[in-house]
């Protein structure tokens, strides 16, 4: 549905004058060749480093719907321009994927419904745009276009609202390059939270040929690991879920993403950012937000662990970038530019989008990056349970960012079958408490970090007294997982997760105890069981 970061700020982003001084790493300055003054970039897209497609509208008008669009193939020395529609009245677009040198599509919505839409493609250079829309797509009254995404030439998806047929979000997926489409099972997408639930143009992500991300005005951020086939839906944390509009997502890799959130409960609005190290499974806040962070728009550098943020308005002239998942940022430098969109094509070819000169419509309005090759710095990482049992394997999952070699150990002394594999097996014989270390490294940078593990636990099979009372079933689970202790006496349950975190304690004297597990992500638990201070663990599987 309507609405994104871009109508926050773009209102103000060029009525007002102030001075301007380029970062020394964005000091070339291009043209998309737009007529009118104070023409703004509202989405970008940089598919090499010679392709570059841009959407363009008026900054001294910004609520008025225009349907200009420029790209070039040479770098942005020149720019060629055109209209995706032959009139203003029809379309709105929503969003833009650039394919390569010829061939791109828009999202758009009717716009006179300020509903339902279709998908536009060109395949020559934008000299003519088709109506690619199926039979079938965004027809009903409730069906809004927000999204079209290739994860590569042949494989892409389209998001739209849930469309009041089956309340699911409208997804569709094509394999053939958008020859023809394919409505995505009700039944392989969760419901939204409410029938107020709906998705947000251009607020997308993408990694790789399986991975996308895209966040609704209700805090929630759905996923997709198969290429749109099935799809899985994670609620950001500690926001107030009815007023907290997912309004940016990126992902440097398939694991590290971050987003921007804004919390309409407050005046003004809240902003807000979580990030993830678990593909988008769970999210953390940030809870100390960099006055250098840029909130119009937020991407990544391909190849890179470096995610780059541009601000607008009067108090977010910024340009800068993070190299640990957004939770710090660096200003490049600028000052009193109003950028608006920003994207790379690789190390050294970005640009960023913001307003031509309000005296000279053939001056400005892109800003191309050259500084000098980025490259990701190593985060050192991993997650590992605090409590482990002996001669159990020790499962340690690696989180680190902008590696391409790891060395692990362990101390006092331990086993550790492939010490330079991404995730080893470790075990130890004894209890006490271990010290594992992880050595992350490019060839730049190194890091290191470690955590202490406290092996001390009695497994299932070590406590006969315990292990003969209870049951635990399924395992592997999926909605439930019941637990069945033959004892007079109270005891406690709890499950806790490979960081040690507890999701699930109870004190209890019946029989059965029931697990609820349908918000618990897949994964590896632990749970223990203590009555009159014997405990027991066994290791648990969620499906």
């Amino acid at each position: 549905m309507k609405k994104s970061l871009l109508s926050i700020f773009g209102v103000f982003a060029a009525t007002a004058f102030m001075a301007q001084t380029p970062s020394s790493s964005w000091t070339i300055s291009q043209n998309a060749g737009f007529s009118n003054v104070s023409a703004g970039i509202r989405f970008m897209d940089a598919v090499s480093p010679n392709d570059v497609w841009v959407v363009g509208y008026d900054g001294t008008a910004p609520s008025a719907n225009y349907n200009w669009f420029s790209k070039t193939n040479n770098g942005g020395t020149t720019w060629t321009t055109g209209n995706i529609f032959a009139d203003t009245m029809s379309y709105v677009i929503a969003n833009l994927e650039g394919i390569n040198a010829t061939t791109a599509w828009v999202a758009a919505y009717n716009y006179s419904l300020q509903a339902q839409g279709g998908i536009f493609e060109t395949t020559n250079g934008g000299t003519t745009w088709t109506n690619m829309t199926p039979a079938g797509m965004f027809t009903n009254t409730a069906s809004f276009a927000d999204i079209v995404c290739f994860l590569t030439p042949s494989v892409g998806i389209v998001i739209g609202d849930p469309n009041g047929t089956g309340n699911e979000f409208e997804i569709w997926r094509t394999t053939n390059g958008g020859t023809t489409w394919s409505l995505v099972p009700g039944a392989n997408i969760p419901n939204p939270s409410s029938t107020a639930e709906y998705g947000l143009v251009n607020v997308y992500a993408k990694q790789g040929t399986t991975n996308m991300w895209f966040g609704t005005n209700k805090g929630r951020i759905y996923r997709t690991t198969d290429a749109g086939v099935t799809w899985n839906v994670t609620t950001l944390p500690t926001l107030p879920v009815a007023s907290a509009g997912v309004n940016d997502i990126a992902f440097s890799d398939a694991m590290n993403g971050v987003a921007y959130v804004f919390n309409t409960s407050t005046t003004p609005a809240t902003f807000q950012m979580c990030n993830t190290i678990d593909g988008g499974a769970t999210w953390n806040n940030i809870t100390t937000i960099s006055p250098n962070v840029g909130k119009n728009d937020l991407n990544v550098v391909p190849g890179t662990n470096m995610f780059v943020s541009v601000g607008a308005g009067s108090t977010n002239t910024v340009i800068s970038y993070s190299s640990n998942n957004g939770v710090t940022w660096t200003s490049w430098g600028s000052i009193g530019i109003q950028y608006l969109t920003i994207d790379f094509a690789n190390a050294t070819s970005g640009w960023a989008g913001s307003f031509s000169d309000p005296a000279n419509a053939a001056t400005g309005g892109i800003w191309k990056y050259n500084g000098p090759a980025i490259t990701s710095v190593v985060n050192a990482g991993f997650n590992a349970p605090s409590v482990a049992c002996p001669s159990t394997a020790i499962t340690v999952t690696n989180t680190s960012s902008g590696a391409t070699s790891y060395t692990w150990s362990i101390a006092p002394s331990g086993s550790i079958n492939t010490p330079t594999s991404l995730n080893p097996t470790i075990t130890v014989g004894a209890q006490g408490n271990y010290t594992i270390t992880l050595i992350a490294s490019n060839s730049s940078t190194t890091s290191t970090t470690t955590k202490l593990v406290n092996v001390n636990c009695v497994g299932i099979a070590q406590n006969g007294s315990v292990a003969s009372s209870m049951m635990v079933y399924p395992n592997p689970a999926k909605e439930t997982l019941n637990v069945e202790v033959a004892t007079s006496d109270v005891y406690t349950v709890s499950l806790s997760n490979l960081l040690g975190k507890v999701i699930f304690a109870d004190k209890s004297a019946k029989d059965k105890t029931t697990i609820n597990l349908s918000n618990v992500a897949a994964g590896v638990y632990f749970l223990t069981v203590d009555i009159k201070g014997e405990k027991t663990t066994k290791k648990i599987i969620v499906e």
